[in-house]
Order: structure tokens, then C-alpha cells, then sequence
């Protein structure tokens, strides 16, 4: 992928390009997607996306930094507001759910990476995924190298658990759907603050689970 031109339009119609890049490529995909398709949606001439963003890889690199930036400071954010060891979880797992919120269209994109093995995620969007990682890790307290075997497996289960709100959230049509054709009733129990709340105890009780009773009960009122 080619790395992304500064834009020289305002902000207003650059931000109304991107929206529309991620609409389109979150229902067609990177392949798909069509730069006609893009300037329609964002009411601009084709000629103006490629001069001032590029073509269809750089606006797609664009479009997934963005959206991984805006989580980084989302739990940052967070992260400054709740110092103390199950405050951090808490926010961690909430700004999973306050990013998916602010950008819907990132899930239906996310999943298809996922499937594919990331074969559209630039060594740039890569580096800004690795840096939102790492303070995923800090917010669960981990910030040492995983040095043990128990250490990897603790870690890689509250990552999942952290993560797996987002796949959630991206999951909410289906859910949906299921509980109209009665397959399952998703109705009631599966809000996604309710379902937030219960990740973020798994994450503090899978954290906490080897202390005694009164370490566990000393952190969970800090």
C-alpha cells in the first residue's frame, strides 16, 4: 500500500470522504469497493479523493489508522480517569464498547481482516494496532515481558475476553435475527452494557484468581 498525501481540503469534507470510504468498504470490502461508489457517497469528485488521498490502498490505510487511533485515545482517556487496578479493566472494556460506537462501520471491516488473515492491513496500520495493544496490556496490568508459559496464557485469556466485546458489538444484527426467528432470545441479559460489565469481572477474577480473599477484597474496592 502506498502511504497516505496529506489532504488539502478542509477538514469538513475530508472527514465526509472518510465516512464514506468506510462505509463502502465495510459493506464491500477492500476488493469491492469502488472509488465511484466512494465519491457518491461523499458527494465529491472521484479526481479530487486520488489528488489529495491517493487511490483505493492509501484511502483504506487512511480510513483503519484513523479508526486505530481514535481507539488509542478513547482508552487513553479512560486510562487517565481510573488509575487503580480493577478501574483500568473496567476502562479497558468499556472503550472497546465506546469505540464500536464511534465507529460502527470499523466491525463489518475488522471481520473480513480477521477472516482474511489481515491481507489488507498495512505494515502502517499494523504499527498503530501494536501500539492500541499495548495499552490494552497495561490497562489489564500487564507491562513486563510474558516471560512464563502461565504468564502467556493468562495474558492471551484476557486479551480474548477484552476483544471479544468488540466481535460482540459487531455481532448485534445477527443477534437480532436469531432472536426474530427464535433460534435463541438475545433479547433480554445481552444488552452491551450489561455484557460489558460481565467481561470486565472474568478479566478481574481470571487477574485475581490466586490471591487470597483479602488481596482480591482489598482490590476490588481500590
Amino acid at each position: 500500500m502506498t502511504g497516505t498525501k496529506l489532504p488539502m481540503h478542509t477538514g469538513g469534507t475530508l472527514e465526509v470522504i472518510l465516512a464514506a470510504a468506510a462505509e463502502e468498504f465495510a459493506v464491500n470490502g477492500h476488493s469491492g469497493a469502488r472509488m465511484d461508489a466512494i465519491a457518491r457517497r461523499a458527494g465529491v469528485n472521484k479526481a479530487s479523493i486520488y489528488y489529495h488521498l491517493g487511490g483505493k490502498d492509501a484511502l483504506y490505510e487512511r480510513v483503519l489508522v484513523d479508526a486505530v487511533r481514535r481507539a488509542c485515545a478513547i482508552l487513553s482517556a479512560r486510562l487517565d480517569e481510573s488509575l487503580e487496578p480493577r478501574g483500568r479493566i473496567r476502562a479497558a472494556v468499556f472503550a472497546v464498547l465506546e469505540w464500536y460506537r464511534a465507529v460502527p462501520h470499523l466491525g463489518p471491516i475488522m471481520l473480513r481482516e480477521m477472516a482474511s488473515g489481515g491481507a489488507g492491513m498495512s505494515e502502517k496500520v499494523m504499527t498503530e494496532v501494536r501500539e492500541y495493544l499495548a495499552l490494552e496490556l497495561r490497562a489489564l496490568g500487564i507491562g513486563a515481558p510474558l516471560s512464563c508459559p502461565d504468564a502467556v496464557s493468562d495474558a492471551l485469556g484476557n486479551l480474548l475476553l477484552l476483544e471479544g466485546v468488540f466481535f460482540f458489538m459487531a455481532g448485534e444484527s445477527f443477534r437480532r435475527r436469531a432472536t426474530q426467528l427464535e433460534v435463541m432470545d438475545f433479547s433480554s441479559g445481552f444488552e452491551p452494557e450489561v455484557v460489558a460489565e460481565r467481561v470486565a469481572e472474568m478479566i478481574w477474577r481470571n487477574a485475581y484468581r490466586d490471591a487470597g480473599e483479602g488481596e482480591v477484597e482489598h482490590a476490588r474496592r481500590s
